[in-house]
């Protein structure tokens, strides 16, 4: 794009002012096709997959014309980003490269390629991430993943409007870090939360009950339905299948206003038309047979996805334990 030619500098100066106005960007498109400029183009093969109108050879040029044009069309901002992921020709999702510092942040916020950012995640030893979630020029920013608990209170302090609806986190939650939550009001408007989780000890049968730390978590869980948008959440770094996890979280779910409680690979509770949906993931049949009773009341739908097992005598106790409950198994 010729730095010189003031109606392209305008149509994209547009799209900087009204990120989220696909209109401002097709024109910035055309302008650039008659012009013979080839990020026309790129944009044109854009919108087209994101329409799902895009075949193979469609998606292969997009792909050659990133590639050979992304320094130029990223025009600095390739210095504070990875990762990078385009809808209709300008960067959704990113991630702040390792020595990005919040004065290189602010320096270049306004550029185009910054402010259509809807998630953005931090290198663990940045904290530029907290510039951008204060900043009002990143308006589309709706999700931010963040490594550290630093950085999670730094932003909680900052106080500024919410405007975030999803939150990863790279650490365990405690009491104060719930308190946050509840009331910043950076986190006022987040309906999706992912935090760590600690992981178990190794099972025995001779430590049935949950270890404490499996007890602090279900009780900051309790905490967090006081939230008032809080829908969906995911405890990540877990064992898969360990029934004791199950057990703990299960006892409260009913207590809880989540639409969505998942622990990837071990067990996901949903609410359904008229009660409770209940995923079940690497279990032994055995297993699954142990955690029947702890399935919470009112649960409409099952479906368990066992360990392989060769234990098939188990298998039509299994099916009879939980009839009734529209249970299937994969």
């Amino acid at each position: 794009m010729k730095p010189d030619d003031p109606e392209l500098i305008a149509a994209l100066a547009s799209v900087a002012e009204g990120p989220g106005d696909e209109g401002r960007r097709r024109v910035l498109g055309d302008l650039l096709l008659e012009r013979g400029d080839p990020r026309g183009e790129f944009l044109l093969l854009q919108f087209l997959i994101a329409e799902n109108q895009a075949s193979g050879p469609i998606r292969q040029r997009a792909e050659d014309l990133w590639r050979t044009h992304k320094r130029e069309w990223m025009a600095g901002v390739d210095k504070l980003l990875c990762e990078v992921k385009l809808d209709r020709g300008f960067p959704v999702e990113a991630r702040l490269l390792p020595k990005v510092t919040p004065a290189m942040l602010i320096a270049s916020l306004g550029a185009p390629m910054l402010v259509t950012l809807r998630k953005l995640a931090c290198a663990y030893d940045g904290d530029a991430i907290v510039e951008a979630i204060a900043s009002p020029r990143l308006r589309e920013l709706r999700e931010v993943v963040l490594a550290r608990r630093e950085l999670f209170t730094a932003t909680a302090q900052r106080g500024v409007p919410g405007r975030l609806t999803g939150l990863s986190l790279g650490f365990e939650l405690t009491k104060e870090d719930c308190a946050l939550l509840l009331g910043s009001p950076v986190f006022s408007k987040v309906s999706r939360l992912s935090a760590r989780a600690s992981s178990v000890a190794p099972r025995s049968p001779s430590r049935p009950v949950p270890p404490p730390r499996l007890r602090r978590l279900a009780g900051n869980l309790e905490r967090l339905a006081a939230h008032p948008s809080l829908k969906r959440l995911t405890l990540t770094g877990d064992g898969f299948g360990d029934h004791r996890r199950f057990a703990e979280l299960a006892a409260v779910w009913p207590r809880l206003p989540l639409e969505q409680l998942t622990v990837p690979g071990s067990f996901e509770l949903t609410r359904e038309p008229g009660g409770t949906g209940l995923t079940l993931q690497n279990m032994t049949l055995q297993e699954l047979l142990t955690v029947r009773p702890l399935v919470p009341a009112g649960t409409v739908k099952v479906l368990l996805m066992p360990k392989r097992d060769h234990d098939t005598s188990v298998h039509e106790k299994l099916l009879k334990a939980y009839s009734g409950l529209g249970a299937r198994m994969m």
